[in-house]
């Protein structure tokens, strides 16, 4: 199969082509791009994503936001001429249509969208995927990243942040071992090298004074 036959950038393309849903357009593209090319930002998928994030900002009169962002796109577009991302697009056109949404910008001109000039397969593959879309209205388009449902994102901070806790206490953890394994006279204590107070070591390391060991302000002396 063809990559830009996957589901996801069909789903890119019936957004952008079908109700304009550029806040959709970078969140599918997004995830197409961290499942074959994670962290490679000079990916023409990026670029895809940062055309639609784009024209998201220039309709909400984000002019600024919008040039800088669709300069990358374009940059984007040209390193990565000839790449098999743009078998199924019409590369000069798309091309063509960035640089005049540029120049539009520049010119002060108001929010003008264009179509993705796609290859005949893939159009018909994206009109499939058009008629299925869900309605929404303009506003909500207009407002998506304020007004959409985040409660999986919030959860997914939540996740985030148990980690990093589980993290910090693992490396307490092991923190507290090390010492013990250390061949010096006991007990031992540390000095903070900003305030010059002395912090004894118990066996559980006060976990206050954690961040202060991970940056390297809480050293290690003989008592």
């Amino acid at each position: 199969m063809h990559p830009q036959h996957h589901t996801l950038f069909i789903d890119y393309c019936a957004y952008f082509n079908g109700n304009q849903d550029f806040f959709e357009c970078h969140e599918v593209l997004e995830e197409f791009w961290k499942d074959i090319a994670p962290g490679d930002k000079k990916h023409p998928l990026v670029g895809y994503v940062q055309l639609a994030t784009g024209l998201y900002h220039w309709r909400r009169d984000n002019d600024i936001g919008a040039e800088r962002i669709l300069e990358k796109a374009l940059n984007n577009f040209q390193y990565n001429m000839g790449h098999i991302f743009f078998d199924e697009i019409n590369y000069d056109k798309l091309l063509i249509q960035l640089s005049d949404a540029l120049s539009a910008i520049r010119m002060g001109k108001s929010f003008q969208a264009f179509q993705l000039p796609l290859s005949p397969i893939l159009e018909e593959l994206v009109l499939t995927r058009i008629q299925l879309l869900p309605l929404s209205s303009s506003n909500y388009l207009l407002h998506k990243h304020m007004l959409r449902d985040r409660s999986h994102i919030l959860a997914e901070r939540q996740e985030s942040k148990e980690k990093a806790d589980v993290n910090d206490r693992l490396l307490l953890h092991r923190y507290n071992l090390y010492i013990f394994e250390q061949i010096y006279v006991f007990p031992l204590s540390h000095v903070h090298s900003r305030t010059g107070q002395v912090l004894p070591l118990p066996v559980a390391f006060p976990l206050q004074h954690l961040h202060l060991y991970k940056k390297g302000q809480l050293k290690r002396v003989e008592s």
